[in-house]
């Protein structure tokens, strides 16, 4: 009797997110249905998923990295986030700088990435809405800007958290790559913004 083959692994990036934006927390109430307060992450975590979206069964790969702004052109970061299938912006909407820094983590990286590479914005913390700071349609506008999906999430509240990163391997699992191999690299200063 033959084994049945691991699916194609899809790699998911956490791009950027501050510190305490809350990228942990969303991956763990994502993988394991629980919510974590735990410290920062400090360098970088990896965890996978093995999942059936539209019949298709597949494994995700999720990296989170701990990485500050003025980290994130070094060469390392570079060949982390290189052939990512999909990539998550992450920010505290109680925390505008958290925000304002995404745009320049997104210039960086886009040229370098696959060229159907699919993005999401997530704008964590939607339970402290009393502390908000990033307007809904602020976050939607620069969703639009970089062609990202966008959902506003709540780890602790366990709201969107699921269908945000459903959507995102769903639009992997639809692009016309076959996953697994290669893909080229978008054009030498190909971007979006």
């Amino acid at each position: 009797m033959e084994q049945e083959k691991e699916p194609p692994p899809i790699k998911i990036v956490f791009l950027y997110g501050s510190f305490s934006a809350g990228k942990t927390s969303l991956l763990t109430r994502y993988i394991s249905d629980e919510f974590s307060n735990k410290l920062p992450t400090i360098g970088m975590e990896f965890v996978s998923k093995l999942m059936t979206i539209d019949g298709k069964r597949v494994k995700v790969l999720f990296w989170e990295s701990g990485v500050v702004e003025r980290e994130f052109e070094s060469s390392a970061l570079t060949s982390y986030y290189r052939n990512a299938h999909g990539v998550i912006g992450v920010y505290d909407l109680t925390n505008k700088s958290s925000f304002e820094c995404l745009d320049n983590c997104f210039k960086t990286a886009i040229p370098r990435l696959m060229k159907n590479t699919k993005f999401l914005l997530l704008g964590a913390k939607k339970d402290l809405e009393e502390d908000r700071q990033v307007p809904t349609d602020v976050g939607q506008k620069f969703a639009d800007k970089i062609g990202a999906r966008f959902f506003e999430v709540s780890a602790k509240e366990n709201e969107s958290v699921k269908e945000a990163l459903d959507t995102l391997v769903a639009d992997m699992t639809a692009s016309p790559w076959n996953l697994g191999e290669s893909q080229p690299k978008k054009e030498s200063g190909c971007s979006i913004m």
